[in-house]
């Protein structure tokens, strides 16, 4: 085992094996006083977890500290919020930026495994746009909109050089109003569900695509890396729909349809553009419980039900994500909305936070319902299908209604087969870190 000093954060590296379905305590942090500023990034089979604490006699202290297995070592603090990491040889890069203008400065700490010493490197990056991801596939991929929405760039950076810029002109350009607001990101390791919601979902698969809900139709980009080709096809919605959201994966796209009288799920085959299968919920059917989540109350239940959810397709935003599992595609199907006004596109059950690792969520204030509806391709049957499921959104939802207490923070971050999830109880001030897989 390696114990390594790493000035700022805690690094929790967990190398064990996986565990069967269900959740486990990785970690747990008590204080005296107020912890604060969470932030978690993945390195390989690594996690990074930072945060601040603030004793009774109101010192800030940033503890560091490398965990590994049941070992720790404290560091010496340094004040950053790691974007995104890397591997590169025997050296690992721990990014971050530097002020907040729209050409935002790339800098990174470098840990060296041989020496076993931290370095920040004297090299600064400049990326422009609004960041919506990043992905490591050999070298560290950057994702983002630039020029209002009418272009996507993808920076291949190798350490602190850049490799490569290529930016595609979208068929389709994005709104400059919802490009600059919440945009969904997805790679093939997401198991991510809380988000959904947004207009413009960005999709790394073999390819790139952009998925975006406009008007009455929904279109699908799809962006080629290797040639720099994009091209373009557009999905009409049904006129009785009230709002609706989309999904992409093994190049199915899969769009839910919200208005009072029913719900419809849609499938469609990306390549021919042809709808390979339709489902309809209505009021006529026998009504069945649903997932209520509150976040600014903290509440979660499976009483809610689909009765209410068609009653307020007219004041809500559709939520929608596919997972596959055992051959068949597993829908979760949602709505959201805030009584406060915040059901638009700036808002959700999840918000962004964009100055920590892009992929690190957390659940916003409003009402979410949602359900899990199974499609079997092979079949072409439609399932509802009620908890104990086998999906790890299923074993948080779990895990959450086991414990209900009202925690001050919570955030989630994809991380190997799963999800790492945050929970910060500050009545009972302790953090804790549990994997659920």
């Amino acid at each position: 085992m390696t114990i390594r000093s790493f000035p700022g954060v805690f690094i929790l590296v967990f190398l064990s094996p996986l565990f069967s379905i269900g959740q486990q305590i990785l970690y747990t942090h008590h204080t005296t006083g107020t912890l604060k500023d969470f932030t978690t990034v993945r390195l390989g089979d690594s996690l990074l977890f930072s945060f601040k604490d603030i004793p009774n006699d109101s010192r800030r202290s940033q503890h560091a500290v490398w965990l590994a297995d049941s070992v720790a070592l404290p560091t010496d603090p340094v004040d950053a919020e790691v974007f995104t990491a890397a591997r590169f040889g025997r050296d690992e890069y721990f990014y971050f930026f530097e002020g907040k203008s729209r050409s935002r400065r790339l800098k990174t700490w470098i840990y060296n495994d041989s020496t076993k010493g931290r370095v920040e490197s004297a090299d600064t990056l400049f990326l422009h746009g609004k960041i919506i991801g990043s992905y490591v596939d050999g070298n560290l991929f950057v994702v983002s909109f630039r020029e209002m929405g009418s272009e996507l760039s993808l920076v291949e950076i190798n350490r602190m050089r850049v490799v490569s810029e290529k930016r595609f002109r979208l068929p389709q350009p994005i709104a400059p109003e919802l490009a600059a607001g919440p945009v969904d990101f997805y790679t093939d390791a997401s198991e991510i569900t809380f988000q959904g919601r947004s207009h413009v979902k960005v999709f790394k698969y073999d390819k790139l695509y952009v998925i975006y809900d406009l008007g009455s139709r929904t279109y699908a980009m799809t962006l080629d890396p290797q040639t720099g080709a994009a091209d373009l096809k557009a999905f009409l919605a049904s006129s009785e729909a009230a709002d609706f959201r989309s999904f992409l994966i093994d190049g199915k796209l899969f769009r839910i349809l919200h208005a009072k009288k029913k719900f419809q799920l849609d499938i469609f085959d990306l390549a021919t553009s042809t709808q390979i299968a339709k489902s309809e919920l209505t009021a006529a059917q026998p009504d069945f419980n649903t997932y209520f989540r509150y976040g600014r109350k903290n509440v979660i239940h499976h009483k809610h039900k689909f009765s209410y959810m068609l009653k307020a397709a007219n004041v809500s935003t559709p939520q929608i994500a596919v997972l596959k599992r055992d051959g068949q595609y597993i829908v979760q199907w949602g709505d959201y909305y805030d009584e406060n006004g915040m059901g638009g596109a700036g808002a959700g059950i999840i918000g962004m936070i964009v100055t920590t690792a892009i992929l690190q969520m957390m659940e916003g204030p409003g009402l979410n319902h949602y359900f899990y509806y199974a499609w079997n391709e092979q079949q072409n049957s439609f399932q509802r299908l009620d908890p104990p499921l086998n999906v790890v959104r299923d074993a948080i939802d779990c895990y959450e209604m086991d414990h209900v207490v009202r925690f001050e923070d919570k955030r989630y971050i994809a991380y190997r087969d799963g999800i790492a999830a945050i929970y910060y109880d500050s009545s009972a001030r302790m953090v804790s870190v549990v994997y659920f897989h």
